[in-house]
């Protein structure tokens, strides 16, 4: 991930860099809608266990994070990580 955040940031930042903000959103929504994707209960359980809010976040709060930037004119250049805390907690991260 960290190299394809740092290609797209260049290349963001190359043409946009006074207006890039991002939302990089974690564990949000299981596939349910396709069968052929769809997690168990196990796996499931453990994707929540890693998050440290112990839940799932929603679309509605990433819509809150991006809300949160477009109403925010002098934040530029960062990427808000909506994932419950779990990146802080991942090797590397």
């Amino acid at each position: 991930m960290g190299f394809l955040y740092a290609d797209i940031y260049v290349i963001l930042c190359r043409n946009f860099c006074d207006f890039t903000n991002g939302v990089s959103p974690g564990v949000n929504i299981f596939p349910e809608c396709n069968k052929n994707h769809e997690l168990n209960d196990s796996t499931k359980d453990e994707l929540i266990k890693s998050v440290p809010l112990q839940s799932i976040g929603t679309p509605d709060d990433i819509a809150q994070a991006v809300l949160f930037l477009v109403n925010a004119p002098y934040i530029t250049g960062q990427i808000i990580a909506v994932d419950g805390g779990r990146s802080l907690t991942l090797k590397g991260g």
